[in-house]
């Protein structure tokens, strides 16, 4: 199973608190479950947007180890607004990973970010 990092970003123009946070965003344009996002170890908040043009689609979670992930014998949880097709967002305790999953036909985006 394929995984990707977060990228890190500062929250000050300056970066002189060193104050940062994590972003990744995920576009689907096919049914499928997308990549796993590893969620860095140091995060303590997880904000996710789900979006969903012409279909539904959900977020889901892991909290198995990056082994199995990468072995593809994870458990994935669905998220607790099940199958979406607006806009929805959702905070979280941080989990190992989450990923995408659209269930038909358009197209989804997910966005994630992490302090």
């Amino acid at each position: 199973m394929a995984t990707v990092n977060m990228t890190i970003v500062t929250l000050d123009a300056a970066n002189v608190e060193g104050r940062y946070a994590y972003e990744y965003e995920q576009t689907l344009d096919a049914a499928g479950d997308g990549d796993w996002i590893l969620i860095p170890a140091d995060v303590v908040t997880v904000v996710v947007t789900c979006q969903a043009s012409g279909t539904t689609a959900k977020v889901q979670t892991t909290t198995d180890t990056i082994a199995a992930i990468t072995a593809g014998t994870e458990t994935a949880v669905d998220w607790d607004d099940g199958a979406v097709s607006t806009a929805t967002s959702a905070a979280c305790t941080p989990p190992t990973a989450l990923r995408l999953v659209q269930v038909g036909a358009g197209s989804s985006k997910l966005t994630v970010r992490a302090q």
